[in-house]
């Protein structure tokens, strides 16, 4: 049994600790619409005095998700998104810049040989 190293160990700390932050926002996200919305009906009964039923939040928790997707959907078609992993990949990872080309080199070595035969 190969025994991990410390770099190891934190890698996988790094990438678990990552994905569990990313479920974490998504409880904090349904949590913080109850609270938004929630406040907004109270803010609105008590400065125009217009009576709002809670269970209305319901409604607009949907109503949240949806608009919250939409504006994702909006971002990675106008590619905003794109860039974004774009310039994590390219311009802030050299190294991966490297193996990048060193794999474009090898993929034009190997259609040339196969174009030969």
């Amino acid at each position: 049994m190969k025994k991990k190293t410390i770099a190891e160990f934190l890698a996988k700390f790094y990438l678990r600790y990552g994905r569990g932050t990313t479920l974490i926002d998504w409880i904090q996200a349904i949590f913080k619409a109850f609270v938004y919305f929630g406040g907004s009906i109270a803010l609105i009964k008590y400065q125009f005095g217009v009576n709002i039923p809670p269970k209305l939040i319901i409604v607009f928790i949907p109503v949240w998700f949806i608009a919250c997707y939409v504006i994702g959907y909006i971002d990675e078609k106008v590619g905003f998104w794109k860039f974004q992993n774009k310039y994590a990949s390219q311009d802030l990872n050299p190294w991966g810049q490297e193996v990048s080309e060193q794999l474009k080199k090898i993929e034009e070595k190997l259609s040339i040989k196969v174009e030969q035969k």
